[in-house]
């Protein structure tokens, strides 16, 4: 599990040496006291700290840094949405969670920007801890101040104008239909990874995490989706420069053809559904953290290219020297952040180096590797060529004992290159 490995990776800060600062705001006494009872187990390991309103909560963290701070909706004078707006703004850096039973759907609406992740009450305390650690391993994923601030501090995902608006009009429509707006939302990797977080909150109660677009869409339905457009602002319309925007759009179309070549590949194999729909999904999201560079850091991440012209470093050494990570950290981060299970989270964090992760086994990581690396390299060379790996790690290739199935992997995508389904 990526969380394991995670938390053994050692880390060089001193800083993430010390117990993590965790806060928890609620006005009801009583449940305060409940946590504490219930967080007995974590004493030795988190420094822990109780708020009974907003403005006590700002006042604490004024005076210590806190990694995590998990609010109560329903407060008088400053309510939970209020009060993570005020964190978000003043301390980017900490991860934000609601905790609430609070059921309005426009007011758990609200809580989609200030808020990281959303839990329902009651609360179990494996859930809680669980959910809390998540955040925090994923934090010692990424120790470097820098970073964490560019992806802790993001609000909402751009969306390119063209795509916004056709959106828009779709569910407008009187013959929309899941379908439709799922063959929409699909072709946008932002809007994917946006609506795949929404499902995934505490306020949709489902027996497993909604790892497919077309399930997710239908369990939020075309007036939730209409609702989470105009209402909460999410799908922004994107103002950069048409340069930016093409970029955007050529990684978004490479991304979705990462996804269902990886699909492909697992399906052929004859993977399970929900193998399936983690392999798809991984593949579609593994470039999250580009898209956050090109987006919102486009002059950096324009130096990191100029960078690999110049010095014949790769892109992630450049990414990882202009901006203290690569995106496979930052996408990883992000997605860890908004509740993705792990073997989604696993595969964007190493699919450049699935050979890190140190799985001895088949898994969604491995084919949207494999996936990645065979559109780049298979179309480049000879098509009697049967004699290499087309730049797929020998070493990785062979501890998993999957050499047989390389050829048929080829010629899959050979199939989809000439149709141009991965482009």
């Amino acid at each position: 599990m990526i969380l394991e490995q995670i938390r053994d990776t050692p880390s060089s800060s001193d800083e993430m040496d010390a117990n993590p600062h965790i806060i928890f705001v609620d006005d009801d006494e009583n449940i305060l006291r409940g946590f504490h009872r219930m967080l007995k187990s974590m004493s030795a390991d988190w420094e822990i700290a109780y708020a009974s309103s907003g403005q006590e909560a700002l006042a604490l963290m004024s005076r210590q840094p806190f990694d995590v701070i998990v609010s109560d909706m329903r407060m008088p004078q400053m309510d939970g949405v209020e009060l993570l707006m005020k964190v978000k703004t003043l301390y980017p850096e900490t991860a934000r969670i609601i905790l609430s039973g609070y059921s309005e759907k426009e007011s758990i609406l609200r809580t989609v920007g200030p808020a990281h992740q959303y839990l329902a009450k009651p609360c179990s305390s494996d859930e809680l801890i669980q959910t809390i650690s998540r955040t925090i391993n994923l934090r010692r994923f990424i120790d470097l101040k820098k970073v964490r601030k560019i992806v802790v501090g993001i609000n909402g995902l751009p969306t390119p104008p063209d795509t916004y608006f056709r959106l828009i009009k779709e569910i407008n429509s009187p013959t929309a239909s899941t379908l439709s707006v799922t063959e929409l939302i699909s072709n946008d990797i932002a809007l994917t990874a946006q609506i795949m977080k929404i499902t995934n909150s505490a306020y949709f109660t489902t027996p497993r995490k909604i790892d497919s677009l077309r399930h997710a869409i239908s369990l939020l339905g075309i007036d939730t989706i209409k609702s989470i457009a105009l209402f909460s602002g999410f799908f922004k319309i994107f103002s950069g420069s048409a340069a930016t925007a093409g970029l955007i759009e050529r990684l978004n179309k490479r991304s979705i053809g990462i996804g269902l070549l990886s699909r492909q590949l697992a399906e052929s194999d004859g993977c399970s559904s929900v193998f399936l729909d983690h392999t798809c999904s991984a593949g579609t999201l593994s470039h999250i953290g580009t898209l956050v560079l090109l987006a919102r850091h486009f002059n950096q991440f324009e130096t990191a290219i100029n960078l690999v012209d110049s010095s014949q470093s790769t892109l992630l050494d450049a990414e990882s020297q202009v901006f203290g990570a690569a995106h496979p950290e930052l996408g990883a981060y992000l997605l860890g952040l908004w509740g993705f299970v792990d073997p989604i989270v696993e595969a964007v964090a190493y699919h450049h180096s699935p050979w890190n992760a140190g799985v001895v086994e088949v898994t969604p990581l491995t084919y949207v590797y494999i996936a990645q690396t065979l559109t780049k390299t298979v179309t480049a060379s000879p098509a009697h060529d049967t004699d290499n790996l087309f730049g797929l790690d020998h070493e990785y290739i062979h501890r998993l004992g999957i050499e047989a199935r390389i050829p048929g992997w080829i010629e899959i995508v050979r199939t989809i290159k000439i149709s141009g389904g991965s482009d």
